[in-house]
């Protein structure tokens, strides 16, 4: 592609600046297949930095409604009214007559983000002189690239991006503070004058402020809504701090405050001894009038003059800067334009590990080989800097004595410096307690750790259940007897009992006192119970069935039936004649501390029937006690209802006899 003869010119009388940077057609994207060659007018202040939105040539005129901007001798420009709401770049001809920052200064009043300029002339390239008041990043481009552009423009929406990175200076480093209109009037700065006075002109800072385009907003005509008047101050509007119209501060005042920073920071060295007069004695006043009168007890007649005058400026650069460097969210820090990831807090004590932008200023000055004096940059300097009213406690901290600060960073949870003891996770000081499987938190070694929520296999959160049967993990139910067997088992009888037919069943009832009904049906108490009944009648445990369970007192009368195994079975009658209460002794069936007393309440097979007369004493007084209870009450009942039919017929003959014939009857 040809490439004008004044861009070759300018090239090479612009070239001081070194920028390494393109500018290209990211929509459409077949439009122009090449990066365009341009070079750049104005010095920004960020080292790198990108613009990406709509290209709008100033001399296409959509409707009739324009927006026209004369300054000095340039001709006035026109854009459409619709791109006034959004970020955007203008593409302008810098006309004989008009230099080029007069019509950047246009461009700029307009609302762009950047300027984009074509046939230039040589006289005007070479009186260019830097000028305050260029917030918006400018380029020039070749006659022929400018004419295909506007080409595209009439027939589509042309997107371009300009992207630049300026080779930083050896001799400083740039470390830049985007403040959020949250943060109102406590800028939060307590380090960072301390780290900027410490290393000198070696750090150059510069604070940013959270704003956006009134237009954006719908703030065009604050007349229009009330509510901008209090956010908004010109084209710019940010958030009320404590986002309560009827509290505190509003956006504009936090707008003026910024305006404020700003200025200080570009014609005063003051800018702290500002912060610090302002902090102490304005937080709770009429912003506006605390400033200027701070500003007049300070004699800065100067900053008076910027705030009132260059406000506008100001709050261009400010949202054309952020919209170049990505800002997205606020606070951040950024040193040499590169955001810093972490805590952007940077307060006294100052020390390495404390202060993440003093770590990152001096990775970059590092990176710079520039000298620092004292090695400022060693965690070592910054450990022993600690000076009056601040003294080191017992944690080699550098903090005000007697301060709630003081001794805390190493005091244990005992109350104790340096004992090294924290609370767990179950809140116990000094412990090794954590959560387990089941979520209980319980110490290490503690041995109801994994229980609570296990199955009967000891499994934590497992499936397995005892079923009715007394087996873990068993499908067993009662059958048609009352007796328990697994499913599928075929010894069941579903469809109607058929065990009380079985001439070779032998069925038991024991009394065992000492023992609840609770305590017997623990799973191991009836197996040891079964195992033993099955060892006495030669039979299989299988064999054994517990066909109920009753409670009496503090006792219990179990009812078993045992079958035989393959023939092989010894009767009732051995019973009789063997000592339960020994037999039962001899197993570990029996968990309780109480000695149980057991005895043979019957026992009978197809063979012998047997009843045991050693039912306890106490049975048979209580019977006899009670049926004579019984016969004397009821004789009482008896004669008490003879003296009453009696009376009854007294009382009914007299109406008719005289009493003496009466009695004489009777």
């Amino acid at each position: 592609m040809r490439v004008d003869k004044a861009y070759v010119f300018l090239f090479g009388i612009l070239n001081v600046f070194q920028v390494v940077a393109e500018f290209v057609v990211v929509t459409p994207s077949d439009a122009i297949d090449y990066e365009i060659p341009y070079k750049t007018l104005t010095k920004q202040t960020l080292l790198r930095g990108k613009l990406m939105a709509p290209l709008v040539s100033a001399s296409t005129i959509i409707n009739s409604s324009i927006i026209d901007t004369k300054l000095d001798n340039c001709p006035p420009i026109s854009v459409p009214t619709e791109t006034l709401s959004e970020y955007h770049l203008i593409l302008a001809e810098i006309e004989p007559g008009c230099t080029i920052f007069e019509r950047i200064q246009q461009i700029q009043h307009l609302g762009a983000v950047g300027a984009v300029l074509y046939n230039a002339t040589l006289d005007n390239i070479t009186d260019y002189k830097p000028l305050v008041g260029l917030a918006i990043p400018a380029i020039i481009v070749g006659a022929n690239d400018a004419l295909k552009l506007q080409q595209i423009a009439k027939n589509d929406t042309i997107v371009a991006m300009l992207r630049w990175i300026t080779p930083h200076p050896h001799s400083s480093v740039n470390l830049n503070l985007y403040f959020a209109a949250s943060t109102g009037l406590n800028s939060e700065l307590d380090g960072f004058h301390t780290l900027l006075n410490e290393l000198g002109s070696v750090v150059k800072f510069t604070p940013h402020f959270e704003m956006y385009k009134a237009s954006e907003w719908g703030c065009s005509n604050i007349t229009e809504n009330p509510e901008c008047d209090t956010l908004c101050d010109g084209i710019a509007c940010t958030f009320d701090p404590e986002d309560d119209f009827t509290l505190g501060h509003n956006g504009s005042e936090i707008l003026y405050y910024a305006a404020t920073q700003w200025c200080l920071n570009q014609h005063t060295n003051k800018y702290w001894q500002f912060m610090s007069q302002f902090q102490s004695s304005c937080t709770d006043r009429n912003i506006v009038d605390c400033i200027d009168s701070t500003l007049i007890t300070m004699k800065l007649p100067t900053v008076q003059s910027c705030i009132k005058y260059n406000r506008t400026e100001f709050y261009t650069s400010e949202m054309v800067n952020a919209y170049s460097a990505g800002v997205s969210s606020y606070p951040l820090v950024t040193v040499n334009d590169q955001p810093l990831y972490g805590d952007w807090h940077c307060n006294e004590p100052i020390t390495m590990s404390s202060c993440e932008p003093l770590q990152m200023v001096c990775r970059y000055i590092n990176y710079a080989n520039i000298s620092v004096p004292d090695g400022k940059c060693t965690p070592q300097y910054w450990t022993s800097r600690c000076v009056h009213p601040r003294e080191i406690d017992e944690c080699g901290i550098c903090t005000i004595r007697d301060s709630p600060n003081w001794n805390n960073a190493c005091l244990g949870c005992d109350g104790i410096a340096n004992s090294n003891k924290t609370l767990d996770m179950c809140g116990v000081c000094g412990g090794d307690g954590s959560f387990d499987m089941c979520g209980e938190c319980l110490p290490h070694n503690d041995s109801m750790r994994n229980t609570i929520c296990a199955d009967c296999h000891g499994e934590p959160w497992g499936g397995a259940k005892v079923d009715i049967c007394g087996v873990c993990g068993g499908h067993g139910s009662i059958d048609a007897c009352g007796l328990c067997f697994e499913a599928d088992d075929p010894r069941r009888q579903n469809y109607g009992c058929q065990i009380e037919l079985d001439p070779e069943a032998m069925r038991l009832k024991l009394y065992i006192e000492g023992m609840s009904t609770e305590a017997f049906v623990h799973k191991d108490t009836v197996r040891g119970f079964i195992s033993t009944l099955a060892d006495v009648t030669v039979t299989k445990s299988e064999n054994v069935h517990i066909k109920s369970i009753e409670s009496v007192g503090a006792a219990v009368v179990v009812n078993v039936f045992l079958l035989p195994n393959n023939g092989s079975f010894k009767h009732a009658t051995i019973f009789q004649t063997m000592d339960l209460n020994t037999l039962f002794a001899n197993t570990n069936w029996n968990h309780g501390s109480k000695p149980l007393k057991i005895t043979l309440l019957a026992a009978n097979d197809c063979q012998t029937t047997t009843t045991n007369n050693s039912i306890p004493v106490w049975w048979y007084i209580g019977g006899g006690s009670g049926l004579i209870c019984s016969m004397t009450i009821t004789t009482w009942l008896i004669q008490r209802r003879d003296r009453r039919m009696k009376k009854d017929m007294h009382q009914l003959f007299s109406k008719y006899t005289p009493l003496v014939s009466l009695e004489d009857e009777f």
